[in-house]
C-alpha cells in the first residue's frame, strides 16, 4: 500500500460549470465547451452547438485524489477555458479565468458558490463564466449545501473590507500569497458640479499600491466612460 510524504496532504476538489455569457463579441454563433483543470487533471464539458450570447452547461464533477504540499497547494489556482469547437483544426479559445484554491478552502462552508468569473484573452476581457468550486483538506468538516449562509457570511465581510471582494485576498498577510487581477468597469458620470459648468473629467482608480487613470475628456459635464480597468 503506498504511503503519502508527511508534508504532503490529500485534498478534494469539486466543480460545477453552470452557464457562460457574451460567448461572442460580433453575434457570430459558436460551438462552446469548457476545459477545466488542475494539478495536471483535465475534465472537459458537452460540447454545445449554435451558441451565441448564452450557454448553459450545468456539469458537475470531483477530483478526489490530490496529494500536495502545503505550499504547492497554496500556489494552486483551478482554471476554466471556455473553447470554441472546430472540425479541422485546433479549438478557438475565447478566454480563461482561475480561481485559487487556497481562497475557497478558507472561505465558509469551504465553497465558491454559483460566482461570475470574468474570463480573458491577451489581456482582454470576453465572455462571462458562472461556476461553483470548493475544496477541502484532510480535517476539514466537509461543505454542506447551504448557498444561502454562505453568500450572507461573504457579503458581510465584504462590507467590512473591500479587500474581502476581492479573489486572492485573504487578509492574513503572511500567508502565501499570488498575483490576481481586479477588473473595474466604469460606465457614466453625470451633471458634474451640478451641470452648470464643464470639465475635463476622467476616472483615477487606486488600490493595493496600484493607480490606473483613463484619457481625460473635454469640455463636458456628462460623459459616458465604458471603460474597464484592470489592477493589476
Amino acid at each position: 500500500m503506498a504511503t503519502i510524504d508527511s508534508n504532503k496532504r490529500r485534498y478534494i476538489v469539486g466543480f460545477s460549470v453552470h452557464d457562460a455569457k457574451e460567448l461572442t463579441q460580433d453575434g457570430s454563433t459558436v460551438d462552446p465547451l469548457v476545459v477545466v483543470r488542475c494539478l495536471g487533471k483535465e475534465y472537459k464539458t458537452a460540447l454545445k452547438t449554435g451558441k451565441s450570447q448564452h450557454v448553459k452547461f450545468e456539469e458537475s464533477f470531483i477530483w478526489n485524489d490530490f496529494v500536495v504540499s502545503e505550499t504547492e497547494f497554496n500556489m494552486t489556482s483551478i482554471e476554466f477555458e471556455l473553447q470554441a469547437a472546430n472540425i479541422f483544426f485546433r479549438n478557438t479559445v475565447l478566454g480563461t479565468g482561475k480561481v485559487q484554491l487556497s481562497m475557497v478552502r478558507q472561505r465558509p462552508n469551504h465553497t465558491y458558490v454559483r460566482k461570475q468569473i470574468q474570463l480573458t484573452l491577451e489581456h482582454k476581457l470576453t465572455a462571462k463564466l458562472t461556476v461553483t468550486v470548493f475544496c477541502y483538506g484532510e480535517g476539514d468538516k466537509p461543505p454542506a449545501p447551504d448557498e444561502a449562509d454562505e453568500n450572507r457570511e461573504e457579503k458581510e465581510a465584504q462590507l467590512a473590507d473591500l479587500h474581502n471582494a476581492v479573489i486572492g485576498d485573504t487578509g492574513n498577510k503572511n500567508q502565501f500569497s499570488q498575483f490576481y487581477h481586479l477588473f473595474v468597469q466604469v460606465h457614466r458620470a453625470e451633471h458634474l458640479g451640478g451641470g452648470d459648468k464643464t470639465y475635463n473629467p476622467y476616472v483615477s482608480v487606486e488600490f493595493n499600491g496600484h493607480e490606473l487613470k483613463n484619457p481625460a475628456a473635454r469640455d463636458t459635464h456628462t460623459i459616458a466612460f465604458d471603460d474597464a480597468f484592470r489592477i493589476p
